[in-house]
This record gives C-alpha cells, structure tokens and sequence, in this order.
C-alpha cells in the first residue's frame, strides 16, 4: 500500500479506533473492502482468511496441474479476435440497414 502523497487519509481500526496510518485514499478505501469481504465469508478471523488466501494465491502464480486451463478460458488474442468479428458484423449491418431500431 502507498503512503497517502495524493488525496491521503488517515486509516483506522473501525473496531477500537486505533489510527494505523495515513494511505492514498485509493489503498484505503481497497483495504477496507477486501476486509468487509473477508468479514462476509464468515470466517470470524478476517487476517487469517486473507492470509490464507494470499498463500493460495502465491501458490497458484505458475500453473499447477500440468498447466490445465479452465475449457471456457479464451486467450488476449481469442477475445480480440470475437470483437473483431462483432465489430464486423455491425458495421455490414448498419451499412445493409439490417439493425433493429431500439424506437420499433
């Protein structure tokens, strides 16, 4: 988390008050969030929720499992390549007159 150098804010325990320190506004507002979702997962203990899945998570940075993606995963180029094709599709539409107007 950044020491708060732009729009700063001073962080604090919401349970006993306790200023922790002064962050950005950004990384403050992104702490208090991922901790209410800990909270929500109901776990009781929050840390050790997130630090059990900040250890999943470091766990996981290289491909487990022989590298096995997800049958639904699609690839940077994949994705740019389905816009493309939408992207296409409308033009050719629009240029035809084939669109539905949204007043019809």
């Amino acid at each position: 988390m950044k020491v708060g150098h732009k729009n700063p804010a001073l962080d604090h325990d919401h349970t006993t008050g306790y200023i922790r320190d002064v962050l950005c506004m950004n990384c403050n507002g992104m702490e208090g969030k991922v901790f209410n979702l800990a909270r929500r997962c109901g776990a009781g203990e929050e840390i050790e929720w997130i630090t059990n899945w900040l250890t999943y998570q470091w766990r996981h940075v290289h491909p487990q499992h022989g590298g096995l993606l997800h049958p639904t995963h699609k690839t940077d180029d994949e994705k740019r390549i389905a816009r493309n094709k939408r992207a296409r599709k409308k033009r050719t539409e629009k240029k035809h007159g084939l669109t539905k107007r949204k007043d019809s």
